[in-house]
C-alpha cells in the first residue's frame, strides 16, 4: 500500500526541475501539517485537492497558488500513469484559473512621465561620476597621513588636529582607489569581520589607523560630531559610501540602467542581464549612420521534462548619439565596472555564473565585496531593496516586466512603427502573440481609437458629400452578425435599427418641421442617417447595409425622378456610412446575410417596425 510520504518521496527524486521539487516540498509541508502524510494513496481525491486548495490560500498569493497546483497536479498525473493510483485520476483534479497578469499593463501616463524624468535625471548623475572620477584619478595626488600624524608624543607634541584635518576630493578618491586590486577586488568576506584589515574602527584610536585608507575611513565617519569639520573642503555633503560610489558602481546604478535598457528596448530583465559586454553589436556600425544594432539572447526552455534550454538572439537600434539610448548606456556601464572585473572576487563570479556577467557591482552590505545581477546566479533575491528604492526615489512601485509593454505602447502611440516591425522586436512568431497579450489593454485601446478617429477624419472629408449627417463610433466588436440582429430586436426594441438616437424630440433631418411639428417626438427611422443626433454602432451595420442594398435594388427599378425625390437622400447617406465604416469585413458579412436571407427591414421604417 503506497502512501502519500513514499509518493512524494519518489515523485522528488524523478523531477528534473528545482521549481517542481519546490512545489512538491510545499505539498509534503501541507500533508505534515494535515496528518495525511501516511494515507493510502487510492484515498486521495478530488476533495482532499481542494484542501490543499484551502490550505494555500493563507499564506500564499494568487499566481502562486495556481503555479503550485497545476505542477502538483502534472507531477500527479504523470505518477498515475507510472502506476501510482489514486481515488480518481488527477487530470480530473480542480485547479484554480490562470490568474490575469498584470505585468502585460503599460504604465499609466502620470507614472510614465515621472519614470522617464527620474531616469534621465540619475543616468546624467551617473555620467557624471564617471567624470569625476576620471579628473580624480587623473589630477589627485596620494595622502600620506596616518594616526601616528595626530598621535601627541615626545617627539611630536602639538600634532594637527585630526577633528579639523581636510582634504580635496580629487586626493580622497585617488588614494581610496590606490587600494584596489587589494580593495574591493580581492578583498575576503574575514577582512570586514572585527579585527580585519578593513573592519568598522569603533573609536579613534591612531593607533589602529595605520594606513591613509583606514584614516580617511574613520575621519569620515565622525565628519558630522559638533566638534568636528567636513572632511573635504570642496564636497562636504559626501560621506565614504558616496565617494566609493564614485569609483565603482552601485546596485542602484544597476536598477537605473536596466529600467533604461528596457524602456527602449523592450527586452525583459534577463534579456538585459544576459548582454555581452565583450559582443554588444549585432554588425559594425556603419560610419554615416546614427544608429547602431544592440543584440542579447533570450534563453528559452524547449518542450519536455527536461532542463534544456535553447538561446534566441534579439537585435535593437539605438542611437549613438543620444547620451540616453541603450546603446551609449551600455558604453557607460562597461566603463563604470571596468575597474571591478580583475581580481578574485571577478573571477569567482565567472566560475559560478559559466559567463563573464554585464551587471556587477561594489556590496555595500556583508559579504562578498562584488557581486553580480544575471539570471544564472545562485541567490539573487534583491526584491526588497528594488521596492524600497522605487518607493523611496519614484514614490510607487511598479513590476519590471511592465516595462515591455510600456515600450511596446509608446512604439505604437509615438514612433507609429509598422505592425511587423513591432512584432520582429519582440521577437514573437506571429503578429496574434502581440495582439493578444500586449495590445488588448485599455490603453492600447484608446491609441487605437485616437488613430482611427483621425483616419476616419480624413476619409470623411475626402468623400464627404454632406448625405450622412449622424456620427460613426466603429468600436470592434467579436460579436457574430445574427447576435448583432437578436442586439437590436431585443435590447433596442422600439428603437431604431439604423442608429442610436441622442434626443428624439430634437431632430434635424431636412423637412422635420412640416412632417413632426415643434414638438412632435420622431419616429421616423429611415430619416435616422440624416440626423446628426443619430450614432451608428457596430450592431447597427447589418441594417445600414440592408436598408442600402434595398434601396439599391429600387433604383435600378424605379425612374430616376421618382427614386430621386423619394429614397436618394436616404440612399445617399447609407451609401456614405458604408464606405467609411474602417471594417470592411462587417460590410461584407452583412451583405451576403442580406442576398442569402432577404431584407431584413420592410420598405418604410417606422415605430411600426
Amino acid at each position: 500500500m503506497i502512501t502519500l510520504r513514499q509518493f512524494i518521496s519518489k515523485a522528488i527524486e524523478r523531477s528534473l526541475r528545482k521549481s517542481d521539487r519546490e512545489y512538491l516540498a510545499t505539498f509534503d509541508e501541507y500533508c505534515f501539517y494535515t496528518s495525511i502524510s501516511d494515507m493510502p494513496l487510492h484515498y486521495f481525491g478530488d476533495f482532499e485537492f481542494l484542501q490543499f486548495h484551502a490550505y494555500l490560500q493563507t499564506f500564499k498569493p494568487l499566481t502562486a497558488i495556481y503555479n503550485c497546483m497545476t505542477a502538483v497536479r502534472r507531477l500527479m498525473t504523470s505518477e498515475h500513469n507510472e502506476g501510482f493510483e489514486f481515488k480518481i485520476h488527477p487530470r480530473y483534479f480542480s485547479c484554480p484559473p490562470k490568474p490575469s497578469p498584470s505585468h502585460f499593463e503599460p504604465l499609466d501616463e502620470e507614472k510614465l512621465e515621472k519614470l522617464e524624468s527620474y531616469l534621465k535625471r540619475e543616468i546624467e548623475t551617473i555620467y557624471q561620476r564617471e567624470t569625476t572620477c576620471k579628473e580624480a584619478l587623473r589630477d589627485g595626488q596620494p595622502i600620506q597621513e596616518t594616526g601616528e600624524t595626530f598621535k601627541k608624543t615626545h617627539i611630536n607634541k602639538s600634532p594637527p588636529s585630526f577633528w579639523k584635518w581636510q582634504k580635496t576630493l580629487n586626493d580622497c578618491v585617488y588614494q581610496i582607489y590606490l587600494e584596489n586590486p587589494k580593495f574591493p577586488n580581492d578583498a575576503s568576506e574575514e577582512q570586514f569581520k572585527d579585527g580585519g584589515e578593513y573592519a568598522v574602527i569603533r573609536r579613534v584610536d591612531y593607533d589602529l589607523l595605520d594606513t591613509p585608507y583606514k584614516l580617511i575611513f574613520k575621519r569620515l565617519g565622525v565628519q558630522r560630531l559638533k566638534n568636528s569639520v567636513p572632511f573635504l573642503a570642496d564636497a562636504s555633503d559626501l560621506n565614504f559610501i558616496d565617494i566609493f560610489g564614485l569609483i565603482y558602481p552601485r546596485i542602484f546604478e544597476v536598477y537605473i540602467i536596466t529600467w533604461a535598457i528596457c524602456l527602449e528596448t523592450g527586452w525583459s530583465q534577463d534579456m538585459v542581464e544576459r548582454i555581452n559586454y565583450n559582443d554588444y553589436l549585432y554588425c559594425p556600425i556603419p560610419i554615416d549612420s546614427d544608429f547602431a544594432f544592440i543584440k542579447t539572447t533570450k534563453q528559452k526552455g524547449v518542450n519536455g521534462n527536461n532542463d534544456i534550454k535553447e538561446a534566441k538572439q534579439f537585435i535593437h537600434p539605438s542611437s549613438k548619439t543620444n547620451p540616453f539610448s541603450a546603446y551609449n548606456l551600455i558604453r557607460l556601464f562597461v566603463e563604470r565596472s571596468s575597474r571591478l572585473r580583475t581580481g578574485r572576487n571577478y573571477d569567482n563570479l565567472v566560475i559560478e555564473i559559466n559567463t563573464e556577467p554585464f551587471f556587477i557591482y561594489y556590496n555595500e552590505s556583508s559579504g562578498t565585496p562584488i557581486l553580480a545581477r544575471h539570471p544564472d546566479r545562485v541567490a539573487m533575491k534583491t526584491t526588497n531593496t528594488r521596492k524600497r528604492f522605487m518607493e523611496s526615489q519614484l514614490g510607487f512601485c511598479f513590476d519590471v516586466r511592465q516595462l515591455r509593454p510600456t515600450c511596446l505602447y509608446l512604439r505604437e502611440k509615438n514612433q507609429n512603427l509598422p505592425l511587423l516591425l513591432q512584432v520582429a522586436l519582440f521577437g514573437h512568431s506571429s503578429s496574434a502573440i502581440t495582439d493578444e497579450f500586449y495590445k488588448d489593454s485599455a490603453p492600447f485601446q484608446q491609441v487605437r481609437k485616437d488613430k482611427l478617429a483621425i483616419e476616419l477624419k480624413g476619409i470623411q472629408e475626402s468623400i464627404d458629400d454632406g448625405s450622412f449627417k449622424g456620427t460613426l463610433a466603429p468600436l470592434k466588436q467579436k460579436k457574430k452578425i445574427k447576435d448583432k440582429i437578436i442586439t437590436i430586436f431585443t435590447d433596442h426594441s422600439g428603437e431604431s435599427p439604423l442608429a442610436v438616437c441622442k434626443d428624439n424630440r430634437s431632430p434635424d433631418w431636412p423637412g422635420f418641421e412640416l412632417e413632426l411639428g415643434t414638438n412632435g417626438v420622431c419616429r421616423r427611422f429611415n430619416k435616422c442617417l440624416l440626423c446628426s443626433r443619430s450614432i451608428v454602432f457596430s450592431d447597427n451595420i447589418p441594417f445600414v447595409v440592408d436598408r442600402y442594398l434595398y434601396l439599391d435594388q429600387q433604383k435600378r427599378k424605379l425612374r430616376a425622378n421618382a427614386f430621386e425625390s423619394v429614397f436618394m437622400d436616404e440612399y445617399l447617406a447609407a451609401k456614405e456610412v458604408i464606405d467609411s465604416w474602417p471594417y470592411p469585413e462587417d460590410i461584407e458579412e452583412a451583405e451576403e446575410r442580406t442576398i442569402l436571407n432577404d431584407f431584413l427591414l420592410p420598405p418604410i421604417i417606422s415605430e411600426s417596425f
